[in-house]
């Protein structure tokens, strides 16, 4: 091999290290350029786990996701979330809303007669949701509001 031809190898070399480096690191510089609030840890996850393609593709899905959503957002239902958010205020939204949806039978602002609500509470005790104890204190309640 001459001197020219191992010269071009060596500026082939440094083109696609650079290169390779550039996308290994891509995240990171999308992260910094949007002056994304978790860049440090985007670089941390891309520079420990870049090399496998989950933790790439997890920093990536990051940097890049809008920042005024949390990223829990359009997995616990919450597809459009805005403002500052987090996880946590995404689990407690949803957490309200199943309350909401789903009051107790037996809760005192309930319009169902007492025999009803009791009838219930026996099907929520048949399904195990609620222990013995619980339902004979609730059937009590109910009994004496009669």
């Amino acid at each position: 091999m001459d001197s020219s031809t191992e010269s071009g190898i060596a500026v082939a070399f440094i083109i696609a290290a650079i290169l390779g480096a550039f996308i290994y690191f891509l995240s990171t510089f999308v992260a910094f350029k949007r002056q994304h609030e978790y860049r440090w840890v985007i670089f941390g996850i891309n520079f420990i786990a870049g090399a496998t393609i989950i933790g790439w593709l997890v920093a990536f899905i990051w940097a890049v996701f809008p920042r005024e959503r949390s990223l829990a957002d359009p997995v616990l239902g919450n597809p459009i979330g805005t403002g500052n958010r987090n996880a946590g205020h995404t689990i407690g939204e949803v957490n309200a809303n199943i309350i909401r949806s789903n009051p107790e039978p037996y809760s005192a602002s309930s319009s169902v007669p007492s025999l009803e609500a009791i009838e219930r509470l026996a099907a929520l005790l048949e399904r195990k949701v609620i222990t013995e104890e619980e339902f004979a204190r609730k059937k009590a309640e109910l009994l004496k509001k009669v």
